[in-house]
């Protein structure tokens, strides 16, 4: 600093007596924020492109599975992106609105839904809980819609060329309490809404992979920290392994 800085008629002495440095006077710069960070801003979250593909992923589940699958599928992934998005307007972290995926082919009709949001989270807490309700709030709703979906199944001899789904040790304990041991050669012909509720089984079980940016990677992060790297690795190892093998 030069001298233009210091307080000259000013003599600061220590607790025993010895004198200290005159401080000195720090002029700091008020830094107007990016142009884009500020257009962004102004505008607030785009709402278009959500809209267009939520629009996108209900005629996509209806088309591949009819209007009770399509509205219980839905009804799955609105609660589960709910989830994420009251926990970010909880921390005050900048995210954008749930972004569905359709796909019009296939069983499914959907790969989910994603959230994008500031990855500068420094409070492991809220990457934590951002991480953890979305798939807690779309359990509730699978829960309901495979209790109830397997009351309105129906168990049958297999017909050839029958597409069974696996079944998740959760799905089948639900259908042995529905029920009870189901003979050889017989299997549960699942309706509209146990379907759904099967696919809600699947899409909470893979975003709760402890790996990268799936919810639980982040969940990992808020537990872990820097440690969280290497479990995901190895969980990502032992996946690939467990493909190969089974």
């Amino acid at each position: 600093m030069n001298g233009e800085n210091f307080l000259p008629d000013v003599v600061y002495v220590g607790s025993g007596g010895e004198p200290h440095p005159q401080p000195a006077v720090i002029l700091a710069e008020v830094v107007q924020p990016p142009e884009h960070t500020a257009a962004a801003a102004r505008r607030g979250r785009r709402w278009r492109l959500p809209l267009l593909l939520f629009v996108a992923t209900c005629l996509s589940t209806v088309l591949v599975g009819g209007y009770v699958y399509g509205a219980a599928v839905m009804t799955i992934l609105a609660c589960h992106e709910a989830g994420h998005f009251i926990q970010t307007r909880r921390y005050r972290v900048r995210a954008s609105l749930p972004i569905f995926l359709p796909l019009p082919v296939g069983p499914i009709g959907t790969l989910g839904a994603v959230i994008g949001m500031d990855a500068r989270i420094s409070d492991r807490r809220a990457l934590f809980d951002i991480g953890i309700t979305g798939p807690l709030a779309g359990l509730v709703p699978t829960l309901i819609c495979c209790v109830v979906g397997l009351q309105l199944s129906t168990v049958a001899p297999r017909m050839p060329g029958y597409l069974e789904f696996g079944e998740p040790l959760l799905f089948k304990a639900l259908g042995w309490m529905a029920f009870g041991h189901i003979p050889e050669g017989s299997t549960i012909y699942l309706r509209q809404i146990a379907m759904a509720g099967w696919v809600g089984l699947l899409i909470t079980a893979l975003n709760l992979m402890p790996i990268g940016q799936l919810d639980g990677g982040h969940i990992l992060y808020g537990l872990l920290r820097s440690r969280a790297n290497v479990v995901a690795s190895a969980m990502l190892m032992l996946g690939m392994a467990a493909v190969l093998l089974f």
